[in-house]
């Protein structure tokens, strides 16, 4: 049911959203969208570490959620308390709560990478410089992912340090402002990672879609060609790539996570009824229909 395709994993962020239901997810008792999810994308990737460190039996049950597919791996945002809060030091306590957190996750050879996501106001500076190395080797016994997103961190030496220390360097599609970097195919370490939040490319998409939000639109074809040639270059470099689709709002996630894994292997895949008839755009990259058996996982 399941096939490694050159290590490229295709996924979204999160797995719990109220739009979601009725759109991704039937209305169903006790849903573990978790479990439902695993059964045809292979990564996810958790927020709520990033709001909560959360504890070792709560990764033990995601683990046991997705154990029907050997190849899925999560990836995981890192506290916010490093990366946001820069006003509240934080302690090495604060650092032994985390790795104790996922500890689960690493010795069970499930977590591809653990998302360091810095605020966009994180602009380089000596200060912001001796932040992000103390958290690289203080968390260095994980596969690390660093987003930066302010221009100034677009230099030699930030990149050098990276492909030193093997931090991979994600790749964002995110609204374009002034000072932002821009997505490319660069690689810093041998795991490729790339984030699309979505944005409103033309009035198109945000009327037939809703709101004008980054988070609120699906991709256009022509987009994802673009970001496929990005990521197909990507995955040249690396022994594994993690493509993670945030345009979450309604849903859309799941289906430009589907149009992107086919794209890139070149073949159909697997989609769910339910959400072929929410995004009747699938059918023609499904490869068969199926429903989502939902077990005792808990």
């Amino acid at each position: 049911m399941f096939a490694k395709h050159g290590e490229l994993r295709f996924g979204v962020a999160g797995w719990s959203a109220p739009n979601w239901v009725g759109r991704v997810y039937p209305k169903a008792k006790n849903f573990d969208g978790l479990f439902y999810l695993s059964q045809f994308l292979d990564t996810i990737e958790i927020n709520t570490t990033f709001y909560n460190p959360g504890n070792p039996s709560q990764c033990k049950s995601w683990i046991r959620r997705v154990s029907h597919n050997p190849y899925f791996k999560f990836t995981a945002k890192l506290h916010r308390l490093f990366t946001h809060e820069m006003k509240k030091p934080y302690t090495m306590d604060d650092v032994e709560k985390v790795k104790n957190s996922l500890g689960p996750l690493v010795d069970a050879g499930k977590l591809g990478a653990l998302l360091i996501q810095f605020s966009p106001f994180f602009r380089y500076d000596p200060e912001a410089w001796t932040r992000l190395t103390n958290i690289v080797e203080q968390f260095s016994e994980f596969p690390l992912a660093v987003e930066v997103k302010n221009r100034g961190w677009n230099r030699p030496d930030f990149y050098k340090y990276l492909e030193e220390h093997q931090v991979a360097y994600v790749q964002l599609d995110h609204p374009t402002v002034k000072g932002t970097i821009p997505p490319n195919d660069r690689t810093t370490s041998k795991v490729g990672y790339m984030r699309l939040q979505g944005q409103d490319y033309s009035s198109y998409w945000a009327d037939c879609y809703g709101l004008n939000t980054p988070f609120n639109v699906l991709y256009p074809d022509h987009v994802l060609d673009y970001f496929a040639k990005l990521l197909s270059n990507i995955n040249q470099n690396t022994n594994e790539t993690y493509v993670i689709f945030n345009n979450n709002i309604d849903g859309q996630c799941v289906c430009s996570a589907l149009q992107m894994k086919a794209k890139l292997l070149k073949e159909k895949v697997n989609i769910p009824k339910f959400v072929l008839e929410y995004f009747p755009m699938l059918e023609e990259i499904a490869e068969e229909e199926f429903d989502s058996v939902q077990k005792d996982l808990f």
